[in-house]
């Protein structure tokens, strides 16, 4: 992974997930006037960008990893990227997790 993690507070990680968004729809909307050939096509299963995720009920997690990444093992990388998770591996309903990107 290699990436060196940068540690924001929730609302500028919500911010940065507004952005992210925003050039996500200007990036489609330049790719509709460019040609098919120059379209690189995104595998299933992955998140292009980091973005957030806010807990449910009886989420882990796991089960987490499994709804965005489309993969359970994943989760360290949750893990990772949200200190307010301390060893005990605790989240709660509502809380706002960021999400790395892959």
């Amino acid at each position: 992974m290699g990436a060196t993690a940068i540690q924001l507070p929730v609302a500028d990680a919500l911010a940065m997930d507004n952005a992210t968004v925003q050039m996500n729809t200007t990036s489609t909307e330049v790719a509709q006037q460019t040609p098919q050939a120059q379209q690189t096509p995104q595998p299933e299963n992955t998140v292009v960008s980091q973005g957030t995720y806010t807990v449910e009920a009886n989420d882990n997690l796991s089960k987490i990893a499994q709804k965005v990444y489309g993969d359970k093992k994943a989760w360290k990388e949750i893990y990772k990227a949200n200190p307010v998770i301390k060893g005990d591996y605790v989240i709660y309903k509502g809380q706002v997790l960021v999400i790395p990107a892959r």
